[in-house]
């Protein structure tokens, strides 16, 4: 399952996070198999269950340049009612993540430039068992229940693939 946001989202520069508002832009019906030779599939999520019931959340961030904003970006992604276990950053130079200190929850890729080709090593490097990713941009700021709210409504409704802040 696959979140992004949107740096829209967030009331840059006022330094206040944006409260969380999803926007639903596919949605899956069950009964719609994956097509032959796909490289995805449709996981049956089971029983609703609370956020706090052990599934894998993984946030990734692919950045450029921007090495402050990203140490604060990853601060307040940490603050998270509900912290992401694990943190992937795709970087172009070591530069990029200079602020970030190594940590048991963040694991850094260093490759070629280009947002596909770092979200793809994003997810090139998810841990067995992720249930959730979210994407975010390197200058998202995220109200502190963001992740809860997209996990919930993840749960809430089995046929939701994906979703996204306001563009």
């Amino acid at each position: 399952m696959l979140g992004s946001a949107n740096s829209d989202d967030a009331c840059f520069g006022t330094g206040q996070a944006a409260e969380p508002s999803l926007d639903v832009v596919a949605a899956v019906p069950a009964a719609i198999p994956a097509p032959a030779g796909a490289m995805w599939s449709r996981r049956d999520p089971g029983p609703a269950a609370s956020c706090d019931d052990g599934g894998q959340i993984c946030v990734g961030i692919a950045t450029r340049g921007r090495p402050q904003l990203l140490g604060a970006i990853v601060d307040l992604v940490r603050q998270q009612t509900l912290p992401p276990t694990r943190l992937i950053i795709a970087c172009t130079s070591p530069a990029d993540v200079a602020p970030l200190a190594a940590a048991a929850d963040l694991h850094i890729v260093e490759g070629p430039p280009g947002l596909a080709r770092q979200r793809n090593a994003i997810l090139d490097r998810l841990p067995q068992g992720t249930e959730f990713v979210a994407f975010l941009d390197d200058d998202f700021v995220p109200h502190r229940d963001w992740l809860r709210s997209v996990v919930e409504a993840f749960r809430a409704d089995p046929a939701l693939a994906c979703v996204t802040g306001n563009v």
